[in-house]
């Protein structure tokens, strides 16, 4: 039996950081091109280690990182404390059946 949520992918590793930096070199480019904009509220959706949730976070007003994954969250909550990065909420969820949020609440399905 496995130890992670039901639905979880099991891929057989998660890239490494490197991966993640060559795929995505310029991830505060990217956030400009789909347009995210100083003083939004943005959701990080399958946010994994936080890589795009820096860059999002140095300039939302406010962001949501939602993972399946609790360890992953957990490198992302530290990335974004080592920056002193903005405000910023860490929600487990599955991206298929993201829990309603409400700026710092997460509020069960019934």
């Amino acid at each position: 039996m496995s130890d992670k949520p039901l639905g979880f992918f099991e891929g057989t590793e998660m890239p490494t950081a490197g991966w993640w930096e060559a795929l995505w070199p310029d991830p505060a480019g990217v956030l400009a091109k789909v347009g995210v904009k100083s003083g939004m509220g943005v959701i990080d959706l399958c946010s994994g280690d936080g890589w795009f949730t820096l860059q999002i976070a140095k300039l939302a007003r406010h962001v949501v990182a939602i993972d399946i994954d609790p360890a992953m969250l957990e490198i992302a909550r530290h990335r974004l404390a080592e920056s002193h990065a903005g405000d910023c909420d860490f929600v487990v969820g599955d991206a298929y059946n993201v829990p309603p949020y409400h700026y710092g609440v997460v509020f069960e399905r019934s």
